[in-house]
């Protein structure tokens, strides 16, 4: 099934400015020159870890500083990621099996995984286009799952590791290289060990799964909710699940497939926990909106 789409796709936009890789130089080479200048004093009065807290928090804010040497091409037929250098990656639509943002990025995951800076995609207007044309496909696979058992869906650790081992685990190492001994190395493997585990007990609390007799949430507060009684409300930054009359549980847009998965809860409200296997979702861009919605299909 081939997703509804309102015009011709031809587009190509770089994946940031190349201010982002001079400003990650410039990080990079002031926490080097910090140390190299502090030598020993430095590490020891906690300059590792407060490199590592900096670049965590540019890290929530920044996409991947290669980014600048990136260009994201999308037509009719699929995805293709110029760079860095000659280096060429394709990815068709209907070969998408996930698609999930983060705080800056949107990955793209089959039998590999592309990730666009999610601001340069707003910027370009590619942002509906290109969900309008995998979404319908992975939501079609969700439900296919859901018919088979439960699905699980969680948000990925915020920040991603890669945006981290950019902005913060390169140059919080290259002043532990320069100005740490045994014991600073240590700090900052508890410290990047400590933030990572948070972040994936923080993913983990925000799981929901969807079930054939309704959906189970984690947060604020472990609660299950059946079909029959669940209503799906839009909101900023995610949709709200909860019974009528009751204030509504917000799952973040970060969540795994979130865009996939919105359709699918809200078929399964409406229709209730009998529902039948032939269902088909259909995407369009409504009002520079997405619009995914999911019809049953009559019988032959």
């Amino acid at each position: 099934m081939s997703p509804r789409t309102d015009s011709p796709l031809w587009m190509t936009f770089p994946g940031a400015d190349k201010l982002l890789g001079a400003g990650w130089l410039a990080w990079v080479a002031g926490t080097v020159a910090l140390a190299l200048a502090a030598g020993a004093p430095f590490a020891g009065a906690g300059g590792v870890a407060a490199v590592f807290v900096v670049g965590w928090i540019l890290a929530r804010q920044l996409p991947e500083p290669l980014d600048c040497l990136r260009r994201y091409h999308l037509d009719e037929a699929e995805l293709i990621v110029l760079g860095p250098g000659r280096r060429v990656r394709r990815m068709a639509w209907d070969a998408v099996e996930s698609v999930t943002q983060d705080r800056t990025v949107l990955v793209l995951r089959g039998r590999q995984s592309l990730r666009l800076p999610l601001g340069a995609v707003r910027r370009a207007g590619a942002w509906v286009p290109l969900l309008v044309r995998v979404v319908p496909v992975v939501a079609q696979m969700l439900w296919a799952r859901l018919e088979r058992g439960q699905v699980r869906l969680r948000p990925g650790a915020d920040p991603s590791l890669g945006t981290l081992a950019w902005w913060a685990l390169a140059p919080a190492a290259a002043t532990t290289a320069i100005a740490g001994g045994l014991a600073d190395w240590a700090l900052l493997a508890g410290v990047a060990g400590g933030e990572r585990a948070v972040a994936w007990l923080a993913a983990h609390r925000r799981e929901i799964q969807l079930q054939a007799r309704g959906v189970l949430v984690a947060a604020p507060r472990r609660e299950f909710l059946a079909w029959g009684d669940v209503v799906v409300l839009h909101a900023a930054g995610g949709v709200g699940l909860g019974r009528p009359g009751r204030k509504p549980i917000v799952v973040p847009d970060t969540l795994r497939d979130f865009w996939a998965a919105t359709p699918v809860m809200e078929l399964r409200a409406q229709l209730g926990p009998d529902t039948p296997g032939e269902v088909c979702f259909r995407a369009r861009a409504d009002g520079g909106a997405l619009a995914v919605v999911g019809e049953v299909e009559a019988p032959h």
